[in-house]
């Protein structure tokens, strides 16, 4: 558990300081690319958590139906990755948010729900 928050905390920082300097450096730089950047500091974590969920059904021989868990995690995955978005292309056309951190930040809390999910014991 303590190396799922420290891959969470260091996937974080990093890419949350690469916002930062390539926001400032790029000249093209589009709030796509910090939403990306937001949504790949949780990623490897998920993941990790994601197959830790799927390995007890791969042991077995045959069909065995996926983890009621894993396929909720893997929805509200899906979803939570698609509303935000929309909503960061609903704030570029408007044009209201300037500042790049502020579509990291949608990136990162878009996996979150997720993250809890593969953490919950059902």
């Amino acid at each position: 558990m303590a190396y799922l928050i420290t891959m969470a905390l260091v996937g974080i920082l990093v890419t949350g300081t690469a916002v930062g300097y390539f926001q400032g450096k790029v000249e093209r730089w589009r709030p796509q690319y910090s939403w990306l950047l937001g949504l790949s500091a949780l990623l490897p974590v998920w993941l990790v958590q994601f197959f830790a969920i799927l390995l007890p059904a791969t042991k077995e021989v045959g069909d065995v139906p996926l983890p009621p868990r894993a396929i909720l995690a893997s929805g509200v995955a899906l979803l939570a990755v698609i509303a935000s978005d929309f909503l960061v292309r609903r704030a570029q056309k408007s044009g209201t948010i300037k500042s790049g951190l502020v579509f990291w930040f949608l990136g990162v809390i878009a996996l979150v729900p997720a993250l809890c999910i593969t953490f919950l014991n059902f």
